[in-house]
């Protein structure tokens, strides 16, 4: 079936994709950034279990997409071979989300759900990518020459093995070990966020995304091309000279026939309207969307400026890190691991590895402002309008200043938040420390109470 205007499927479909996406992350608090944050600087694995599961459900649906010819291009033309770039890239990567609070797209959805924090980070990843541009050609010799498998983009082609040969006892074996996870109660934990969608099925659901992604738009779900597209747009409303200029801005790496179409379509990081724009500014506008819905549905929905500048200058350095290296290796988490990782490509598998030693780097980084309020036994620490990580390490700084009178039922604190995610990773870690928490939920969040005693 030939359309006269394939944009139409794309747009619509990017729309819908974007807009579920949204919603569901902000119900269950599904953020790739925690995943490798929690392993990381809490050596907590529990969201990192729920990304292996979206990784292996991705793996199983490309794959059967493939073999029955739902899915043409595989691997798409974009993903590559590995190179030192993208091994620095998923470093530079790492480090960013967890000072920015969040990936690229889990910026989108905490913004869309009120986060001032996450705008400033949006707003540095727009300006990291625009300024990328500027030592493009420089950093694509340096990738060009240090290929470390040339000529192989995925995994079976390096090993000379058809697809399904890897990735089916991938898949199984991943199978297995989750079953035994999910027997041994390490897939859920105890929930108080209102409206809360467990992470394991969230899971599932991005993982049919991408899937229905890939075959209504014939392309893995991708997003950071358009900051650099926003970015050049902005830039050039200043610097329009500067901007044509550029070569970064002039390549068009995309080029491919959509499903249901009979023509091809092409787009590029430059500030034109064309494929790009098409497939990525619905989904980016459906992810802050979804949230924004999700969030007003729950009376949740609130904008909180009145923060530590130090806050705001972490994310916005953390956005401009993102930015940067979401180009350096090319594209984000969201590319790799949703869409590079399932289809077993080596860029993929490099990037994602790198962005693990990210998180534990930037540890002693993390902001650490603070609202502090004792009143007789109870600390109150009034941490509003914050996101994790600084939600859960304010916590742990006043359990390990206070531990010996918690402990003994002298002391007790109170948290007072309005971050989801905080209310699952507070009392998890804290039961962990040996305290005991109540989680209630007030009109303007939630209130966490930490004690002992008996």
């Amino acid at each position: 079936m030939g359309l006269d205007q394939p944009y139409t499927l794309i747009i619509l479909s990017s729309l819908a994709i974007g807009l579920a996406a949204g919603f569901v992350m902000h119900r269950s608090d599904f953020c790739v950034t925690a995943c490798f944050r929690d392993a990381f600087l809490f050596r907590d694995l529990f969201l990192m279990r729920q990304m292996l599961l979206l990784v292996a459900a991705s793996m199983a649906l490309f794959e059967a997409g493939r073999l029955s010819g739902l899915i043409g291009l595989h691997p798409f033309p974009l993903l590559g071979p590995p190179s030192l770039g993208n091994l620095a890239g998923g470093f530079v990567f790492g480090i960013g989300m967890v000072l920015a609070g969040g990936c690229v797209c889990g910026s989108l959805y905490k913004l869309g759900a009120g986060s001032s924090v996450s705008l400033v980070a949006v707003a540095g990843m727009l300006a990291g990518s625009a300024l990328y541009a500027e030592f493009h050609p420089q950093w694509s010799t340096f990738a060009q020459a240090t290929v470390l498998v040339p000529g192989k983009v995925t995994l079976p082609q390096w090993l000379d093995m058809p697809p399904t040969a890897l990735l089916a006892p991938l898949v199984a074996a991943a199978a297995f070990w989750l079953y035994r996870e999910f027997r041994a109660g390490r897939m859920d934990r105890p929930a108080f966020a209102a409206g809360h969608l467990a992470p394991w099925r969230a899971a599932l659901i991005l993982a049919l995304l991408g899937f229905v992604s890939y075959v209504l738009v014939g392309m893995p779900m991708g997003i950071t091309t358009t900051y650099a597209k926003i970015g050049a747009g902005i830039e050039s409303l200043f610097a329009p000279a500067h901007v044509d200029g550029l070569a970064y801005f002039k390549l068009q790496p995309l080029n491919y026939t959509p499903p249901f179409a009979e023509q091809a379509i092409s787009g590029g990081p430059g500030p034109g309207l064309d494929a790009i724009a098409a497939i990525q500014y619905p989904l980016l506008l459906g992810i802050v969307g979804g949230a924004l819905f999700s969030a007003a549905r729950l009376g949740e929905w609130r904008w909180h400026w009145r923060l530590p500048g130090r806050q705001f200058a972490s994310a916005l350095v953390g956005g401009l890190l993102l930015g940067l290296a979401a180009r350096m290796a090319p594209s984000c988490n969201v590319w790799h691991l949703w869409g590079g990782c399932p289809s077993s490509p080596c860029r993929a598998c490099s990037s994602c590895s790198v962005c693990c030693p990210g998180p534990g780097w930037a540890r002693a980084y993390s902001p650490a402002s603070w609202y502090v309020k004792t009143m007789l036994n109870t600390i109150e620490l009034d941490i509003r309008g914050r996101i994790c990580p600084s939600c859960l390490l304010l916590a742990l700084k006043q359990l390990n200043e206070h531990g010996a009178a918690i402990r003994a039922g002298e002391t007790e604190v109170l948290v007072v938040t309005d971050d989801r995610q905080a209310t699952a990773t507070i009392p998890s870690t804290a039961a962990r420390m040996g305290y005991r928490c109540e989680v209630e939920r007030t009109g303007d969040g939630y209130r966490i109470r930490i004690f002992g005693g008996g």
